[in-house]
């Protein structure tokens, strides 16, 4: 995030989406960032864009369905937390990009997964306020089952 400059994987064959007037002037006032982040997209004309390069971290994901998700993210949480577009439009990919269908952990992805939690500014939370763990004293723990 802090350099800004995130590396594409270019796609062998660019995937084509469609986007309604309103997506797509939302595409195009956040499109820098994405390119950042390793997006690389094109205009194609009415409506339609080229997705000829994503991130290289995100590369095992549909690209349609992250930018797809990135947007609804970005318009759901307009006022989000975050302090910039930028860092918003991040962890609504990064969020994407975790929520990978049939994928089983290994002991050493989990604890990884752990160690990485507890490097972030705010591990309890994730960006949109959810509560990602809580703990309690022996004592509170101990009421719990009483």
């Amino acid at each position: 995030l802090q350099n800004q400059k995130g590396t594409s994987q270019q796609l062998l064959f660019p995937n084509q989406i469609q986007f309604n007037p309103a997506d797509l002037a939302l595409l195009k006032e956040i499109e820098s960032d994405l390119s950042s982040l390793g997006f690389d997209i094109s205009d194609l004309g009415k409506g339609s864009v080229a997705i000829n390069g994503v991130p290289s971290d995100a590369s095992d994901v549909q690209p349609e369905r992250m930018l797809e998700s990135i947007l609804e993210d970005f318009k759901n949480n307009s006022s989000g937390k975050s302090s910039s577009k930028y860092e918003r439009i991040a962890q609504s990919m990064a969020s994407t990009v975790s929520r990978r269908e049939h994928h089983h952990l290994t002991l050493q992805e989990m604890n990884q997964l752990v160690n990485d939690l507890f490097l972030c500014d705010a591990p309890n939370y994730t960006y949109t306020g959810k509560i990602t763990l809580i703990t309690f004293t022996l004592e509170e723990l101990a009421k719990k089952f009483e």
